[in-house]
C-alpha cells in the first residue's frame, strides 16, 4: 500500500512540473506572438502613412532689387502629390532665399531652414488636405529681403566646392513641405534646395536647378 501511495505521489509531482513547464513555454509563446502583432501593426501602420513630393519650377518673373540686388521678387509653381496610401493633412508650403556658398547650400541650409520652421509651431497647422494620386498646383510669389548665410569674413574655412562650382556665392531657394498623416501626432517634411540660375536679360530668362541629393525627407 504504501509503494503505491509513493508511486502516486511521484507520477502526481511529475505531472505538476510538466504543467508548470508547458505553463511557462504558453507564457513565453504568447508574449513573443504579441511583441510580433505590436511590431507588425507599427510597420503596417508605417506603411499606411502620407508621402508628400513635389516638383517647384518657374512661373513668371525673377527680379532683383536695391544696391546689393539683395530684394527679390519669384514667381514659382510646385506641383505636390501623395504617393502614399492616406491622406496628407495639414499640408504647408514653406520657402526662403539665401545668397550663400555652395558648399554652405548643400551641407548646411536645409537644417538651419528646418529648424527655424519646426520652432515656429504655429506656422505648421490648418494647413491644406492631399488626398493620395490626386496632386495640386500652387502658384507662389515671393517678395522678400535675402538672407546673407556665408560665414562671417575672419575665418580661415575656405568652401569645400565641387568640379565646377564658383567661388563666388549664388542665389538658392529652400522650399519645403510640412505635413501630418491621419493620427499622427508629428510631422513630417520633404525640403530641397535650388540655385535660381539666371541665363538671360529677361525677367523670366532664369531656371530652378536642383542642388544634387541635397535634401530632406522624413
Amino acid at each position: 500500500m504504501a509503494t503505491w501511495t509513493l508511486s502516486l505521489l511521484i507520477i502526481s509531482s511529475a505531472l505538476g512540473l510538466f504543467s508548470l513547464i508547458a505553463a511557462v513555454f504558453g507564457v513565453i509563446l504568447v508574449r513573443n506572438t504579441l511583441h510580433a502583432a505590436i511590431v507588425s501593426n507599427d510597420l503596417a501602420r508605417e506603411d499606411k502613412r502620407p508621402w508628400i513630393k513635389f516638383d517647384c519650377v518657374p512661373n513668371g518673373k525673377f527680379d532683383e532689387h536695391g544696391l546689393t540686388r539683395s530684394q527679390v521678387v519669384l514667381e514659382v509653381r510646385a506641383t505636390i502629390e501623395d504617393i502614399g496610401e492616406r491622406p496628407a493633412i495639414d499640408m504647408a508650403e514653406h520657402t526662403k532665399i539665401i545668397q550663400a556658398d555652395f558648399s554652405y547650400a548643400r551641407t548646411s541650409a536645409i537644417k538651419v531652414f528646418l529648424d527655424e520652421i519646426f520652432q515656429r509651431k504655429k506656422h505648421l497647422k490648418d494647413g491644406n488636405i492631399i488626398y493620395p494620386n490626386d496632386p495640386i498646383h500652387t502658384d507662389y510669389t515671393i517678395q522678400t529681403l535675402v538672407k546673407d548665410a556665408r560665414p562671417k569674413k575672419g575665418g580661415n574655412i575656405r568652401p569645400v566646392l565641387f568640379e565646377g562650382e564658383p567661388e563666388t556665392p549664388e542665389k538658392f531657394l529652400i522650399y519645403c513641405i510640412t505635413y501630418r498623416g491621419i493620427g499622427f501626432e508629428t510631422y513630417f517634411h520633404n525640403a530641397q534646395i535650388y540655385q535660381l540660375n539666371r541665363f538671360g536679360q529677361m525677367p523670366s530668362d532664369w531656371e530652378l536647378l536642383r542642388l544634387g541629393q541635397a535634401q530632406s525627407i522624413s
